[in-house]
Order: structure tokens, then sequence, then C-alpha cells
């Protein structure tokens, strides 16, 4: 057989190992017997350090330990957040859970002040050190919003040695689009002879050591990771590769759960250990919630927020499953834990449980909560195939997410986690999710079903990218012994002040609703045309700065324009992207608000 031709078959066989190795990694369940994931709380104890901690529910605790951390180099500002949240389109979601309400460590370094082609002069480096050994599975990690920029992994083992490039690179497990609007586009490049997440295309997706110009913005592009050895210290080296630009990039970290076993006594075969007016023998020692309870002790057996002692014995869909281990009694397609309170105006759970017994201590006592019945028919909506009696059932309702009269949502057949709830509906496990009106009076459209949250970030995005050429250049231009006016830059400053402001009036990040009957819609042209002429005004201060820099820097900086063409994205190009993603903003909203 040709070498080549030999070479070629070891790399195809070698490659579809890999894969299938990552996919049955992927497809595992590391947070097993039920004890969930969280992600770690970051906190800042100093202007560029920090620790990391696991906040479990009692009794519970993270199988990861805790963590100092520090930045290095040249970071231009460290925050830690809540916005990045997870879209659906990664599979950490399904390991971990979602990191909706997860703090985030995001790091901007300082602009940089380089021509394409020279070396990148500004780098940053996270270093996270374990309080004791990392164990060698059950916890991941992610880094997010990989733009123009470029992040490179590396760790050191128990006995403090580097660990060996090829090792780090085989605990990659995903790359994905964290965007919420789930495009699916924004996706990085994986160096694995580097360790390296490189955002943006260019002419090389490895691991780059200079500044490249005119690189494509992949807004969301994120990648996560499973070590599969035990280490003392994981470091992040992030770099910019455009020039003039201050990207950030964000660091999630997860772990599974463990907890003690605490002696399980039988039940007996008459009594009520748990007070739930169920038969200890009738709920047995089964634990289909995961929650380390046995349903004989546990006075939420399906953790669907309705107390057993509501739910009962009864088998309301007469699906085999009593009512107190059905998280969808009726089986309309719409969770027990959802219909309990569609208006969502409950206590929100706080995620503890200190006596163990099944309930949430925020719920604590909520054995006569009232639960929701919109028809007033006696019958509570949990158990109620038409809560709102309009002659249309709860599911085709409440998955006719579009309102046009056809359910878009169907069951998929399968229930992977064996909760009761078809895996379809699983994302659907908030009222804000669905369509409103399954409890309403007619199947009506909601006035909004989307927030402005998503489109709303990009324009913020192109719009700190045109408005930072101000400060940026007159930076440069000090830099040569010029000075840009003081009007100038205060003028940008306020201008962009004034656009955030008006963007944020007019487009609220919260998703509206009114009665489906009552939706009056405004148009938003004139609000639209204001921040286009703000980003003209943006990039005309932003051209002075450039102007006064170029006359500063003469030979420092290339013109604008000229016969030799500008290797960086100049001026315009930055007012283009700004006036794109404002014209993508919605042409109306609803005049009713919550």
């Amino acid at each position: 057989m040709n070498r080549n031709l030999m070479r070629f078959l070891l790399s195809c066989i070698l490659t579809l190992a890999l894969s299938h190795a990552r996919v049955a990694q992927a497809n595992g369940r590391p947070c097993h017997a039920g004890l969930k994931g969280g992600y770690v709380t970051w906190t800042k104890t100093g202007p560029s350090s920090g620790t990391g901690q696991f906040i479990f529910p009692s009794g519970r605790v993270s199988v990861l330990p805790d963590f100092t951390w520090e930045v290095t180099g040249k970071p231009l500002s460290i925050v830690v957040g809540q916005n990045e949240p997870f879209s659906g389109g990664n599979s950490m979601k399904g390991f971990y859970g979602s990191a909706k309400n997860a703090t985030n460590l995001n790091i901007r370094t300082e602009s940089n002040d380089a021509v394409a082609g020279t070396p990148i002069p500004h780098s940053v480096i996270l270093t996270i050190r374990f309080n004791s050994g990392t164990p060698a599975s059950g916890w991941g990690f992610s880094v997010i919003d990989i733009d123009v920029d470029q992040v490179k992994l590396s760790a050191k083992d128990t006995s403090g040695q580097l660990i060996a490039t090829p090792t780090v690179a085989s605990w990659f497990i995903q790359k994905f689009d964290a965007d919420p609007s789930v495009n699916g586009s924004n996706i990085p490049s994986w160096d694995s002879q580097s360790a390296a997440v490189v955002g943006s295309e260019s002419s090389s997706t490895l691991f780059r050591k200079t500044i490249e110009g005119g690189l494509r913005d992949t807004e969301a592009a994120s990648a996560w990771f499973q070590p599969t050895t035990s280490l003392s210290e994981l470091t992040f080296e992030y770099q910019s590769l455009q020039e003039y630009a201050t990207p950030s990039f964000h660091v999630l970290v997860a772990a599974c759960g463990t907890t003690f076993t605490a002696p399980t006594p039988t039940p007996a075969t008459s009594g009520d250990s748990d007070g739930d007016s169920i038969p200890d023998a009738t709920e047995g020692t089964g634990d289909p919630d995961n929650d380390d309870r046995p349903n004989y002790l546990d006075q939420d057996s399906d953790d669907d927020t309705i107390p057993d002692s509501v739910e009962g014995t009864t088998d309301t869909d007469g699906d085999g499953t009593p009512d107190f281990l059905d998280e969808d009694s009726d089986g309309d397609d719409v969770p027990d834990a959802v219909e309990r309170d569609p208006d969502d105006k409950d206590t929100t759970p706080s995620g503890v449980d200190d006596n163990r017994n099944g309930i949430d201590d925020a719920r604590e006592g909520d054995t006569s909560d009232p639960l929701s019945d919109k028809d007033n028919d006696g019958t509570p909506d949990f158990r109620d195939l038409d809560s709102d009696n309009d002659t249309k059932d709860d599911g085709d309702e409440a998955y006719d997410l579009d309102g046009d009269g056809t359910r878009d949502v169907d069951p998929s057949g399968q229930d992977e986690n064996t909760n009761g709830i078809d895996d379809a509906f699983e994302d659907f496990a908030s009222p804000d999710k669905l369509n409103s009106s399954y409890v309403g009076e007619t199947n009506a459209a909601p006035c909004s079903s989307v927030s402005h949250v998503a489109s709303k970030s990009r324009v913020l995005k192109r719009l700190a990218a045109l408005a930072d050429r101000v400060p940026q250049f007159a930076g440069k231009a000090r830099a040569c012994g010029g000075k840009v006016p003081d009007s100038t830059v205060l003028q940008a400053s306020n201008t962009r002040q004034s656009f955030e402001s008006l963007l944020d009036a007019t487009f609220k990040d919260k998703a509206l609703s009114c009665p489906a009957s009552v939706c009056p819609l405004e148009k938003t042209k004139a609000a639209r045309s204001t921040l286009l002429s703000s980003a003209s005004q943006l990039f005309v201060y932003a051209k002075r700065a450039k102007q006064t820099a170029q006359r500063s820097c003469a030979s420092t900086l290339p013109p604008d324009t000229g016969s030799k063409p500008d290797s960086r994205p100049r001026t315009e190009a930055y007012l283009s992207q700004l006036e794109k993603e404002i014209k993508k903003l919605p042409k109306t909203r609803t005049a009713c608000e919550e």
C-alpha cells in the first residue's frame, strides 16, 4: 500500500477514534446520582486577584476545591458579572446545568497600539491556584467571547510540574456559540498543537504571535473543557489579535456535587414518616428527583414545587404514575412547576433545604399554597387540560410560540432523564418561554415573546468599538507630543451616554407582556434615526482625533486613505458596523409593559 495513503488512513482512524471518545465523554453523566453540578462564585479581593468558591445546598459540597486567582500582564478591566449566560447550543449545560445566573470572570486587555504584522504588545495571564489537588474528573471550565483574540491553556499537576500540551489539548470537548440568539455562526478555531482557542478568521488558525488587521468579529465564540488530570494550577494566556482593539473574554468554572451518605431506615409497612398523608409503603424507597431522599422521606418526591400532600396518589392523566411522582400530572406537556404558578409571581426558590424534607426553605410551610386555577372551575391548572376554558388544549396553546394557531413544538418520544417530561419540552421549564395565552382568553400571540438583550448587546459592542477610538487616538497623540482638544473627547463621551440612554429607554431588556387582545404598537423610527445620527457624530469625533494623532505622529500611523491601503479597519468600517446593528433593532415596540 502507498505509504502516504497509509498515513492518511491512520490519520482518519485516529481522528474518528478521538471523535468517538469525545462524544462518549460528552454523553456521559459525570454529575451522577442526581448530584447536580454548579458554577463557581467569583469574588474580587483585590484589584487583580480574588477567590472562587462553590456554594452548594446544605449537606452537599463541590468535588472541586475552592481556589484563588490572579491576573497579571496588561489588564484594562477585571469584572465579576453575570452577563454571559450560556445558550442552549452547548453540551456543558447538559453536564452541569444552566449557567444563566452563574458569575463569570470578565477580563479585558489594554488596547493594542501597534500595527498589523508586529509582535502583540499586550497580554493578560489569568492563573487559578487550587487550594488542594483537583479530582481527575467531574469538573470543567469554559472560555467565552473569543472574538478578535485568542486564549492559550496550560496547567500544572499536583507536583508543580507543567502538564504536556497534548494532554491539555485532550481536555477539549466542544466549540460553540454562546450568543443567546443561538445562530450557530460564532464559532472559534481550536489549535490542538498549542492548546489554544483562536477567534476570528485569518490566514492562520494557529496560536499567533503577531497582530493581524481586518479580522472578523466572531461575537460570542466559545469552547469548553473537562480535565482528566489532577491539577494544582490552571492558566489562561489571553491576547488580542487586532490593532487598536480592547476585546475581552470570560471564564466559567463548573463542578459536580458530592454529599454524605446518610443511613436510610427501611420504611414501615404502616405509617407516614414524612407526614404527607401518603403511607410509607405506597411511597417506597425510590428517588426520582435525585435529591438523596427516598420518597417516603421526601415531601416533594418529584421536585415540581407542589407538595406531595397536595398532589396525592391520584393519577390525573392515567399514565400509570401518581401525581406525586409525575412532573406533568395532566399530561398536557406543560410542567406542573409552570402550571402551579403560570404568572411566575410565587416565591423564588432559595436552593437551600436545611431540614432535608424535600421542600425548598423559601417554600417551607407552603402546603396550603393557593394553586393557580385560571378559569375558576375548581380544578387547579396542573390538573386541567384547558386552564383558561377556551376550548383549546393548554399544550397546543403553550407551544404555539408565534400565535398563529399551530403548535410549534411536538413531543420527541424521548425522556432521557426519566423525569416524566418529554425531552422536547425540557427547555420550557419557565413560564416566560411559553405562549402565555394558554391561561388567557384567546390564542393570540403575546405582545412580545423576545427580549432585546441580544440585539442591544451587539449594538453596544459596536458602539464601544467606535467610541473608544476617540480616547485611543487622544492617547496616541499625547504620546507623540500632540493633543486632541478636551472638547472633542467630552463631546464624544456625552454622545455615547445619550446613545446608551436612548437605546435602553426604547428597547427594554425584559420581554414585554400585556392582555392578548390589547397589544398597541409604537414605531421606533424616530429613536432609530436619532441613534444613527449619534453614530455619525461619534464618527466625526473619531476622525478628528485620528487626524490629530496622524499629524502628531507623522510616520507612526499610516493614513486613513491614500495610495497604500491601510491594513487596519478604517474608522468608516466601525461606523458601518454600528449602523448595521442599529438597523437590525425592532421597528416597532409594544406600548404596554409589565
